[in-house]
């Protein structure tokens, strides 16, 4: 048996699984068909695409025949898809059935990963796509040092590196992408994370996902902020006027430096009363007046006539 040379793994650029949420039981979706189309692979020689029915292929590798032409005799892989499932958001459904064809090729001519759109067409939503690396880890050949459980040296080993899609679709304002869950050997078996696929044939597992609800939450309410107190009224001091009284006045200084001390002012007597007269009223003043003016000029006349004689 030819040796197999032992290659990386490659891992696609996918959405990281801490940006998946809580899936939401609500939504249903039914699944018309779901089909799948590979795209490139990461390493090998001599790719060559086809599809088989309703299988599409991707084969690669130089066969032992040394003909590079020869399609089936290529190691390679083949998805075939489903139709009329309906699932809930969440829920695991069977996306479809993956095929290892594990054909023995010479060495350093393997592909280590290969690329696959998977194409899921839903009633009433359309047609959403999904790109997926799936590695595949050819193991060399070698009896009594095989890496896993091996019929005939040596198994391979299917699985991925990310299981979530890096794309996304909105129904009734939610987001949603596919997320691959596993494989199982039948359709109501166990899921298991990887398929080993047996040297020297062709092995077949089933492949299953889940539409998952990757809406984010919404952001939370602003924070409360209390209002500011108001400030309390500052204390006014009211303050009477005081009038101080009048300093007392020294006493007096006589020439001899001796102060003279007053006698105290004698207490105020009565008040004194004033009578004011009655004032003539007009008339009689008038008649008054006329009458000095009448004897002023019965004197003067008198004086007059005696000045002359």
């Amino acid at each position: 048996m030819l040796l197999k040379s032992p290659v990386a793994k490659v891992s696609a650029a996918l959405l990281t699984a801490a940006m998946v949420s809580s899936a939401s039981e609500a939504n249903a979706f039914m699944l018309i068909g779901s089909s799948g189309t590979w795209q490139s692979t990461v390493g090998g020689e001599h790719i060559q695409y086809g599809n088989v029915g309703d299988e599409s292929q991707v084969r690669w590798g130089l066969p032992v025949n040394f003909n590079r032409f020869d399609f089936n005799s290529k190691s390679g892989l083949g998805f075939t898809g489903v139709s009329n499932i309906e699932f809930a958001a969440g829920e695991t459904f069977q996306l479809g059935r993956l095929r290892h064809f594990n054909n023995p090729i010479w060495g350093g001519t393997a592909a280590s990963a290969a690329n696959i759109v998977i194409d899921l067409l839903f009633e009433g939503i359309g047609l959403q796509q999904f790109n997926f690396t799936l590695e595949v880890e050819e193991t060399p050949n070698r009896a009594g040092n095989c890496a896993y459980f091996s019929n005939s040296p040596c198994a391979d080993k299917i699985s991925w590196d990310n299981a979530f899609a890096s794309s996304s679709f909105s129904v009734d304002d939610r987001d949603y992408t596919l997320a691959l869950r596993g494989f199982s050997n039948t359709p109501g078996g166990t899921i298991v994370n990887d398929f080993i696929s047996q040297e020297g044939g062709t092995s077949e597992a089933y492949l299953f996902a889940q539409i998952l609800d990757i809406t984010p939450p919404p952001p939370p309410p602003p924070p409360v902020t209390p209002p500011e107190p108001e400030p309390e009224p500052e204390a006014t001091v009211e303050i009477e006027s005081v009038i101080e009284p009048p300093a007392p006045e020294p006493p007096p200084v006589t020439p001899g430096g001796e102060s003279v001390i007053q006698p105290p002012p004698p207490p105020p007597g009565p008040e004194a009363t004033v009578e004011i007269e009655s004032v003539p009223e007009p008339t009689t003043i008038s008649g008054a007046l006329l009458g000095l003016y009448l004897v002023y000029r019965r004197r003067r006349s008198k004086a007059s006539k005696a000045s002359k004689a």
